[in-house]
């Protein structure tokens, strides 16, 4: 049976198997810019935007499996403890970014940082506090 839970997990495990997927062909096809990650000001923030995105995109494909575990729980009704923990870690992650850290990204974000705020206000935010909503819903 096909439930809101199963809807939401399906659709938050495709979503972040995309968008790691869209983050390795931007660093493989060489199209990543340190304003995607950072807001830089300077040149020795590239390299630590590009490292920074690589492991950004390797925690997206580890919580894609955690969503997928608890997809396989979701249909053999088993409840788990350890993955409702991780879930709630990863919810918790989603909106600590989502809210942001009050200067540069996130809602209350208060200081503009050219190609990055915009990106940031058109994309990342939005998109963090939908998966928020998302992984909330696994563990109702």
């Amino acid at each position: 049976m096909i439930t809101v839970q199963t809807i939401a997990a399906w659709s938050l495990a495709t979503l972040l198997s995309l968008i790691t997927l869209f983050s390795w062909f931007l660093l493989a096809t060489q199209r990543f810019k340190p304003s995607m990650m950072l807001p830089c000001k300077d040149d020795g923030c590239a390299r630590l935007a590009k490292k920074l995105f690589l492991l950004q995109s390797l925690l997206l494909a580890f919580a894609a499996g955690l969503v997928l575990m608890r997809i396989t729980q979701l249909t053999q009704n088993h409840q788990d403890n350890v993955i409702d923990n991780l879930i709630v870690g990863l919810s918790s992650l989603f909106l600590i970014r989502g809210i942001g850290d009050f200067k540069y990204f996130g809602i209350f974000r208060q200081e503009e940082a050219g190609n990055f705020s915009l990106i940031d206000r058109k994309w990342i935010t939005p998109l963090a506090l939908f998966f928020f909503v998302l992984s909330v819903i696994l563990l109702i």
